[in-house]
């Protein structure tokens, strides 16, 4: 950044000379603007670590066990101990964005009511199809919604599955016992007004106490009640802002946010992905289960990013994170035959599986981590992450510096003068 601020000054008084040709003039001026946009870019200190994966691969589990989000800190293997809400799969309802501030809250970014009275359309559309003859009941899938949004449709409509027993009758969905005797415009009123959208206003809520165990209890709570509609203040989230005071990135000299996406249900070239992964600003994390990393929808999103765009620095901003269980380590072997002796052999073992496999792929060079949110230490995934580039004096150090020039950057934009330069002569 030093060096980008003296050779904007050696372009802008070259520019600036008299003598200097109309068209060398231009060039200068254009090296300006680049070089000053990188610059800005750089004193810029927010960046994303977004987790992208498939459905059940546990990559919630892996965000919360990093960034330190369980509820009990002296028993960060606890898998039931997640502040977000994790299961089996198709749980994450929207985008979740993790980040450090004053203290635990949760703020939604609400689904439009349009959009919403759309999706109970095509939920109504779903249910009717599939309790209707044989030949209707094919055309189901034609109108059925993510599992994770018709879940938290039914539940704010109180129309929720009944539980399914391993013995014994099933009981009838409630949702095909209300659509008898109506057509599809009676059904989606009925479906529409149970939302009791009007009074499902609310869109932030936080923590009032000093207890820092019973907050994260509450707020593991209250998380899972709106992802999962059932709290009755707050409508479909569209994105949630989880609040914690704590860094979810400690040590890092940036200012760091997490993102858990929606897992992937076929395939991962969805909008939302490819254009996380298209943010310069953005590290994205590839979670894939042990035993078909890197997965095939993950792979195709690779190929088809590599194939549309043209980002030298795609495979610098990616990584891939290998989701173990107990003993899947252990369980690998050399080409020889011979088994993992250790943990560690094991993960050695099958990060080069994988780097093999992105190679095949064109993506040679993209990182490869194993982890285990049962057994690994949360710093180990870390410290991956942040790649090692800065430790604790290094990451002050470029705070410090980034500081003095955002100040100096600011400064020219007031017309100010900072330090010894004259920030004038750069407007």
């Amino acid at each position: 950044m030093i060096e980008a601020e003296a050779a904007l000054e050696r372009l802008h008084a070259f520019k600036s000379s008299p003598s200097v040709p109309q068209v060398l003039a231009g060039q200068a001026d254009l090296l300006f603007r680049r070089l000053f946009e990188f610059g800005e870019f750089l004193l810029n200190l927010d960046h994303c670590i977004v987790y992208v994966g498939e459905i059940g691969v546990g990559k919630t589990t892996a965000a919360c066990k990093q960034a330190g989000l369980v509820t009990n800190p002296a028993v960060p293997g606890d898998l039931k101990g997640m502040m977000l809400d994790t299961g089996g799969g198709r749980t994450t309802l929207c985008d979740v964005y993790v980040r450090a501030g004053a203290r635990f809250s949760l703020e939604v970014e609400p689904v439009p009511d349009e959009e919403i009275y759309r999706l109970v359309e095509e939920f109504c559309r779903s249910v009717i199809a599939k309790s209707g003859p044989t030949q209707a009941a094919a055309t189901a899938a034609d109108f059925k919604l993510p599992e994770e949004v018709e879940r938290a449709i039914r539940v704010m409509s109180k129309l929720p599955r009944p539980v399914r027993r391993k013995d014994g009758p099933q009981e009838a969905d409630p949702a095909a016992q209300l659509a008898v005797g109506r057509d599809l415009a009676d059904f989606k009123a009925e479906v529409a007004s149970r939302l009791t959208l009007w009074r499902r206003t609310r869109k932030f809520i936080d923590f009032e106490g000093s207890d820092q165990l019973a907050a994260r209890q509450w707020l593991r709570d209250t998380f899972t009640k709106i992802n999962n509609g059932r709290h009755d203040d707050f409508s479909l989230p569209g994105k949630i802002m989880v609040t914690v005071p704590f860094y979810p990135m400690p040590g890092s000299p940036f200012n760091v946010v997490l993102l858990d996406t929606r897992g992937v249900d076929g395939s991962a070239i969805r909008p939302d992905i490819l254009n996380q992964l298209k943010d310069r600003r953005a590290v994205t994390v590839l979670c894939a289960k042990w035993g078909s990393a890197p997965d095939p929808s993950l792979q195709d999103l690779l190929r088809h990013v590599s194939e549309t765009e043209v980002d030298p620095t795609l495979i610098s901003r990616v990584a891939s994170l290998v989701i173990a269980r107990a003993g899947d380590a252990l369980a690998m072997r050399h080409d020889s035959g011979e088994s993992a002796q250790d943990v560690a052999e094991g993960y050695e073992i099958k990060r080069g599986h994988v780097e093999d496999a992105l190679h095949r792929i064109n993506m040679a060079g993209i990182a490869v981590e194993p982890f285990d949110a049962t057994t690994d230490p949360s710093a180990d995934l870390t410290q991956f992450l942040r790649k090692e580039d800065y430790g604790p004096a290094r990451s002050s150090e470029f705070r410090s510096k980034s500081d003095h020039l955002r100040d100096r950057s600011d400064a020219r934009k007031r017309g100010e003068s900072s330090g010894p330069s004259n920030s004038r002569r750069y407007q």
